[in-house]
């Protein structure tokens, strides 16, 4: 991250510490990979892991379920109050521990396309897939026009999570103490969609097991769909300059997970909760940023009316709690 984003978390340690006289922020950048979870675990439990950390949800059930991250609920009472409530009651991972995570950051999920696909393949490119069962059929057609072009890619560890979400799929009881997504029929639904796909054609069938990042086979062209991070695009812009002028983007068909903030029960810093709630007055990360979501008083978003409306539903729902947790904070 350090790559991208030293130039807002720099400034934002330093007024940290400048805030906090005698206390010294050190950033450690380790990237994720197939070990991350229980490499955490165990430098949780030789008590070399840092005193906050941002990690994934697996992460954090992980930690929580061997005891190593603090209860926010029990140490800093009302701590969730500045978040919208949905949020704040869905990062509770494990029963019985109360929040050991608070959410990070947050950023609207987008529907990435490539423009000549889909008209090649006779759809309408400017009335993109908003469900997920129109995103589904759109692969058929896709995959039904042959060709070397795909539909999606394969690997859908960064988006099911989501798209269960977009489609009301409940995957796990109310008190969280079973699994239910076998018996959901949306779970169904969404896996007969993407089986169906498959057969068709409209999935490279080496992606099912690749990284699932699906940014090589669209910037080659040969994907209608890319990835629903709003950050893609300025790796297409980048990589692709070719591909980048036929690129779409529309509202997703699904809701955006984030990354939580969490803290060790084991933290010698008393301070440390403090580190983890985000600032009260928000800047945009970067001013190259041009989806940066600004403070209240400010929302000057870029002209694109898919992030438009994420604003205003979003304000309109909670707009002071909105306001002080869409950007990460030390």
């Amino acid at each position: 991250m350090k790559a991208d984003f030293a130039g807002f978390f720099d400034p934002l340690i330093a007024n940290f510490e400048k805030a906090n006289p005698g206390v010294k922020v050190k950033w450690t950048d380790l990237a994720g990979g197939a070990d991350f979870d229980s490499k955490m675990l165990t430098d949780a439990q030789s008590c070399t892991l840092p005193d906050v950390i941002n990690a994934p949800g697996s992460t954090i059930v992980g930690l929580s379920n061997a005891g190593e991250l603090i209860n926010f609920d029990a140490k800093t009472p009302g701590i969730g109050d500045v978040y919208v409530p949905s949020i704040w009651k869905s990062i509770e991972f494990t029963k019985g521990n109360g929040h050991t995570a608070l959410p990070w950051y947050w950023g609207p999920s987008v529907t990435t396309f490539n423009k000549k696909v889909l008209t090649d393949a006779g759809l309408d490119a400017n009335n993109p897939p908003k469900t997920m069962a129109e995103m589904f059929a759109a692969g058929k057609t896709i995959a039904a026009k042959g060709g070397d072009a795909k539909a999606f890619w394969g690997a859908i560890d960064w988006t099911y999570v989501d798209q269960w979400h977009g489609m009301g799929v409940k995957a796990m009881n109310e008190d969280h103490s079973q699994f239910t997504f076998a018996d959901d029929k949306a779970a169904l639904e969404w896996m007969t969609g993407m089986a169906d796909v498959y057969k068709a054609g409209g999935i490279p069938k080496d992606s099912v097991t690749a990284d699932p990042d699906p940014s090589q086979s669209f910037d080659q062209g040969k994907l209608a769909f890319g990835s629903t991070n709003a950050s893609f695009l300025r790796n297409v812009k980048k990589n692709a300059p070719t591909v980048y002028p036929n690129t779409g983007v529309s509202e997703d068909c699904a809701m955006k997970v984030f990354p939580q903030c969490s803290m060790l029960n084991t933290s010698l810093f008393p301070r440390a909760p403090r580190t983890c709630r985000p600032p009260q007055h928000l800047q945009p990360m970067s001013p190259t940023r041009k989806t940066s979501l600004r403070g209240p008083k400010t929302p000057a978003l870029s002209s694109s009316p898919v992030l438009q409306r994420h604003w205003m539903t979003l304000s309109l729902l909670h707009p002071p709690a909105m306001t002080r947790s869409v950007w990460p904070g030390l």
